[in-house]
């Protein structure tokens, strides 16, 4: 069984509509699900299978001495914590 793995990155701001857009377009390549908040300071996080995860962090991050990143990740094996399936956003008011 593959590991399932949650990252919370942030980023010194998330502005470019083109960011954005990778962001999104990576995460449907890679089958992950997450949150993205633009503006200053920029946060995303993010979860899936293990490896994707890895490799999305890999693609969306910038180096440490450009505008400040800091990452944290979780791992966790168990089963129920992640069926696979995009998760469906729900709102309360």
């Amino acid at each position: 069984m593959s590991g399932h793995r949650r990252a919370l990155l942030f980023f010194h701001h998330i502005y470019s509509s083109k960011k954005r857009a990778f962001i999104r377009a990576e995460s449907l390549a890679l089958s992950v699900t997450g949150v993205c908040k633009v503006g200053r300071p920029g946060v995303l996080a993010v979860q899936g299978p293990d490896a994707s995860v890895q490799e999305y962090v890999g693609k969306v991050k910038v180096p440490q001495e450009h505008h400040g990143f800091a990452q944290i990740t979780e791992r966790s094996l168990l089963r129920s914590d992640f069926d696979g399936r995009a998760a469906r956003s729900t709102r309360t008011s």
